[in-house]
This record gives structure tokens, sequence and C-alpha cells, in this order.
């Protein structure tokens, strides 16, 4: 799996783009650890720290919270999770999940 992970990384770099990654919403979108697939594998292949092509921008998008579903900020190279924070940080849990 990690061997389709760094391809498929690897080819969508090529495109030098935007690339929208679905997370959990904030304080929680990454494994705090940097132990998924995406932080270790692909998240340095689409930045080109590995001597590649390199995407322009970096959005997340949190496919959890229903009414946010739409809703994508960018994440990389200026993480803007205020703006997401400004519009949806106070939901009850309930609309979270």
């Amino acid at each position: 799996m990690q061997g389709a992970s760094a391809l498929f990384a690897y080819h969508i770099a090529l495109e030098e783009g935007t690339v929208t990654v679905p997370t959990p919403p904030p304080p929680e979108r990454f494994n705090p650890f940097g132990e998924t697939n995406y932080q270790a594998i692909e998240e340095p292949i689409l930045k080109g720290k590995l001597g590649t092509n390199r995407v322009s921008h970096i959005e997340l998008v949190h496919l959890t919270v229903t009414i946010a579903q739409e809703f994508r900020y960018q994440f990389w190279p200026v993480d803007q999770a205020d703006s997401w924070d400004s519009q949806f940080k106070n939901l009850a849990p309930q609309q979270r999940s």
C-alpha cells in the first residue's frame, strides 16, 4: 500500500496544480505522531521534498462535517485553518461528525 501511496502522490505532483486532501476537522486534522501514509509518504512528495515536482497548493476538506463538505482551505504553503475555524469552529460536537 505504501508503494501505491508514493506513486499516487508522484503522479499528482507531476501536474503541479492544487490537490485537495480529505481529513478530520481541526484540531485533529492529522495523526500527532505523523504515522499516516499521507504524512509519511504522500505529503513530502506533494511538497517536492524528494526532489520531484511539487504541487502549487494543498487544500484540506473535512467531509465528516456535513455543512462544511464543500468548504476547502489552503493547508500548504500557508496554513489557512483560521478561515475554517472562523466559520465552523463553534459547531456542536454532533454537527462535527
